[in-house]
């Protein structure tokens, strides 16, 4: 793996990077039967990569049945992998090795050491792990090393990971290579291999969570550890004398379960139930009497230490028939009924009434619908998001808001006139150009003095006129000079006018601004309000739902479990 491009054949992994330890080598994690390296791709994509310790003839043939399985279930627990024969060079020969995506999660066990104050993590863990039981036992499959190691949490969510010993129905009539972790299992050997491998696992796995919850120094007290959650093999072994177990028999809200848990100890793994913490689970019992007084309780009385071996069925033989006048005498047996698939059919007078039809599992997007009287009202539909910023709301019900206020529009005046100003920019122009040109007309007509002198010496006196010329030009200039500094300060008062104006729109479209923004909040408050409690009432609806379905189905396994009886 320090080679990923000259040793992996998969052009992929060729041009990943292996992860290191602080020494520079490859970290892996080790478990029972291979070793798993993360390695990171182009495209951020991240891969775990298997390499097996030990080989078998039939390896590829599993792994190829349970990745069909996997494809076909489409659990979102799993993950899909490639198992690659030719997959990693060792010494010049090529052994497989498989490529699965790498979920990014925690371990059970840290988990739940980060969550001992949180008991409605743990229980909401451990009923989600029932779950996956129940979804893989209905499709037939069986992990079959249901434990700690195998189990990560993402998001609050259980992931599954090393389907080494998988059951899937394609391998029926096959053994297995894993016997599972010991403090998981009950003693088992290869033979043993079935949907139900799981069921015991579960069983330890939710008491524990749920003995966590409730009381989390357990944890401590028995010193679980990397190991185990609380069990481990000798309290299945020798559940009477276990400490755990009395402990746990000690709690009000755990007796019950504990109870179950322990006459399932006793029995062979493959005979486990699925897990039902309602279900009474069925023993040998002592009788009153002299038995009763003269034997201690069977719960106190030491398991034997024993290796389940499966005895060899003889093969079908022809009994001898009956005698004909025997075989008169003798009423027909009744068929047994399959209680099921259809009601009971007996062949004598002892027929019972048929089995009610089981409830079917309710469809969480749709109206409940239940095969008896307990039918539920539909979920109203959930309300539609309005587009607040650019439309009014549009609800499907009568919980409609007021329509939203049109957005207000930046408007500035910058070059209209304020209403208060005397002279307009066009006159303005007109009397400045006007005293412009008297002055040079005055300009031209001074040198005309002394041609008018010469021509009638009466009008004007030339000499005289000359005398005074610079002080006119004086006067003029300065008349000139004051006409142009009146108009400057017209020119003034208008533009701090238009800058009043312009303050003044300013300030409005900011008011006209903060409430429009404050009309938008209170929408979006109100939406988000509804679209809550719309939730409340769905999360609510579905509780009610799976309560009355769970209720029916116990009811109809009870009455399943009678006529069968």
């Amino acid at each position: 793996m320090q080679n990923p491009r000259t040793t992996l054949a998969d052009s992929e992994l060729q041009k990943g990077r292996v992860e290191v330890d602080q020494f520079g080598s490859p970290r892996p994690i080790s478990g029972t039967f291979a070793s798993v390296y993360k390695v990171e791709c182009p495209k951020n994509q991240i891969w775990a990569v298997r390499c097996f310790i030990n080989q078998f003839p039939d390896q590829q043939r599993r792994y190829d049945a349970i990745s069909q399985q996997l494809i076909v279930s489409k659990f979102p627990f799993a993950t899909h992998f490639h198992f690659l024969q030719k997959g990693i060079l060792i010494q010049g020969n090529w052994y497989p090795i498989m490529k699965m995506e790498w979920i990014k999660g925690e371990s059970l066990i840290r988990f739940v050491d980060g969550n001992l104050g949180s008991p409605e993590k743990l229980l909401a863990l451990c009923n989600a792990i029932v779950e996956i039981s129940r979804v893989l036992n209905r499709a037939g499959v069986a992990h079959g090393d249901l434990q700690h190691g195998n189990i990560l949490v993402a998001n609050g969510k259980p992931k599954l990971i090393d389907y080494d010993g998988m059951f899937v129905p394609a391998l029926k009539g096959m053994g297995s290579h894993e016997i599972g972790h010991p403090n998981y299992q009950l003693p088992r050997d290869e033979k043993d291999f079935g949907p139900g491998l799981d069921n015991f696992s579960v069983w330890v796995i939710y008491l524990s969570l749920k003995a966590l919850s409730i009381r989390p120094s357990l944890r401590t007290q028995f010193k679980g550890g990397e190991d185990c959650l609380l069990f481990r093999r000798k309290d299945f072994e020798e559940p009477a004398q276990s400490l755990l177990m009395k402990e746990l028999k000690g709690i009000p809200e755990l007796q019950p379960l504990a109870n179950n848990f322990q006459s399932l100890c006793s029995r062979c793994p493959l005979d486990i139930p699925l897990f039902d913490p309602d279900s009474q689970p069925e023993g040998p019992k002592l009788g009153s009497g002299w038995m009763a007084s003269h034997h201690p309780p069977l719960d106190q009385i030491p398991r034997p230490k024993v290796k389940y071996i499966r005895p060899n069925v003889p093969p079908a033989h022809n009994p001898t028939p009956w005698p004909t006048t025997i075989a008169q005498t003798i009423p027909p047996k009744p068929a047994k009924p399959s209680i099921l698939v259809s009601p009971p059919m007996w062949g004598g007078p002892t027929g019972l009434a048929p089995i009610p039809p089981q409830p079917g599992d309710p469809t969480p997007h749709q109206p409940w619908f239940y095969g008896s009287p307990t039918g539920l009202a539909p979920i109203p539909p959930q309300p539609p998001m309005p587009s607040i910023l650019h439309s009014p709301p549009a609800w499907g019900g009568p919980t409609g808001l007021p329509h939203l206020p049109e957005k207000p529009i930046l408007t500035l005046v910058l070059f209209s006139p304020p209403s208060a100003m005397s002279v307009p920019p066009n006159e303005k122009k007109i009397l400045g150009f006007t005293a412009l040109g008297a002055g040079v007309l005055f300009m031209l007509l001074l040198p005309i003095a002394p041609l008018l002198d010469a021509i009638n010496s009466r009008l004007v006196n030339a000499a005289n006129v000359l005398k005074f010329f610079p002080l006119l030009v004086f006067l003029v200039l300065g008349a000139l000079w004051l006409l142009l500094e009146w108009i400057s300060r017209l020119d003034e008062q208008q533009l701090e006018a238009q800058m009043q104006l312009r303050a003044e729109a300013i300030r409005h479209y900011d008011l006209e601004m903060n409430a429009w923004r404050a009309a938008v909040s209170a929408i979006e408050a109100e939406c988000q309000k509804q679209d809550k409690q719309w939730q409340e009432a769905l999360v609510a609806k579905q509780a009610e739902a799976q309560g009355r379905y769970d209720q029916e189905m116990r009811l109809w396994r009870n009455i399943g479990e009678t006529i069968l009886a």
